[in-house]
């Protein structure tokens, strides 16, 4: 009878140690993040812009000469913009870039921007961070 009790003690102390092995396990184990979505982008010839579910706002791909993105639709979603991101090829001059941007903290301006100009980053009151690429102005 002893030798019984003795059986089930272990198989249950077994269990026990068992179930807490997975759970240290478990929690050693990197939790994957949920990819940000894309919640508004337009493409245009040659270059798009998207912003994310993060508030991250990327314009990419090649103009020639001047770029002025109020003639393009993201200025209907500043308020959502929190970060930027710039690589753009081909452009010399960027005008009201980020103009009313007022909750974007962070930018990125790519090496391939020659020029930003004044009003880049009008009303944008809570910018705290700009890394520009080695050809900026």
């Amino acid at each position: 009878m002893m030798e019984k009790n003795v059986s089930r003690v272990r198989r249950i102390a077994c269990t026990i140690l068992g179930m807490l092995l997975v759970c240290m396990i478990l929690t050693q184990m990197p939790v994957k993040a949920e990819a940000a979505k894309i919640i508004s982008s337009e493409q245009y010839n040659g270059w798009s812009w998207s912003i994310d579910s993060d508030g991250k706002l990327l314009v990419e791909g090649t103009v020639s000469g001047y770029f002025i993105p109020h003639d393009w639709s993201w200025d209907e979603n500043v308020d959502r913009i929190t970060s930027a991101e710039l690589n753009l090829s081909g452009v010399r001059a960027c005008y009201a870039l980020f103009e009313n941007c007022t909750n974007l903290k962070s930018v990125i301006v790519g090496q391939n921007v020659r020029l930003i100009e004044n009003g880049a980053f009008a009303n944008c009151k809570n910018m705290s961070a700009i890394v520009v690429g080695k050809n900026v102005r």
